[in-house]
């Protein structure tokens, strides 16, 4: 895995033509750093044409987290695909990059303080897998709470961690 040696417009723009050359001619619009003496944090993303979002890395830390959201995000989309995920249009480990479709909205990290904290913690339970999923599988409940859910909560981990041993995550 090769990540960038340095975060400079430059840099980000030859990562981009190295492995999404169709993309090269469009502008590249970056974001404000923070955490900039942080290696564990050294990762950001970067708008192209206004139309894609390239998430990359200039640290071994940051390049780790970041390949591995480029597996989880390949795991999770093969068949039978988990609904709402980014479109990923390239991804490369040599050198690292990811790239999505933008789509439409505002970042979690403008509104985050106009959240009414329990209230998403509600909806994201009700959320869960309700109604797409076998009723032992229903996120609303919690291990052997629900009504066809006779595990433990260890078994119940158990359970999800060989469907991640099977996703390769």
């Amino acid at each position: 895995m090769r990540w960038l040696d340095e975060y400079s417009p430059a840099a980000i723009a030859d990562l981009v033509r190295q492995v999404t050359p169709e993309l090269s001619d469009l502008p590249i619009v970056t974001r404000e750093l923070v955490n900039k003496d942080e290696p564990v944090w050294w990762s950001s993303s970067a708008v192209v044409g206004g139309r894609y979002v390239a998430k990359f890395a200039w640290s071994r830390p940051a390049a780790l987290r970041l390949a591995h959201e480029v597996a989880v995000l390949d795991a999770l989309s093969r068949e039978p695909a988990v609904p709402y995920l980014p479109k990923v249009v390239a991804s490369s480990t040599d050198p690292l990059l990811l790239v999505t479709e933008l789509v439409p909205g505002t970042s979690l990290f403008e509104v985050v303080d106009a959240i009414d904290r329990n209230q998403a913690g509600r909806q994201l339970a009700h959320f869960g897998t309700a109604g797409r999923a076998e009723p032992e599988y229903d996120l609303r409940a919690f291990p052997g709470t629900g009504p066809a859910d006779h595990r433990t909560p260890p078994d119940w981990i158990d359970d999800l961690a060989a469907r991640f041993t099977a996703l390769n995550l």
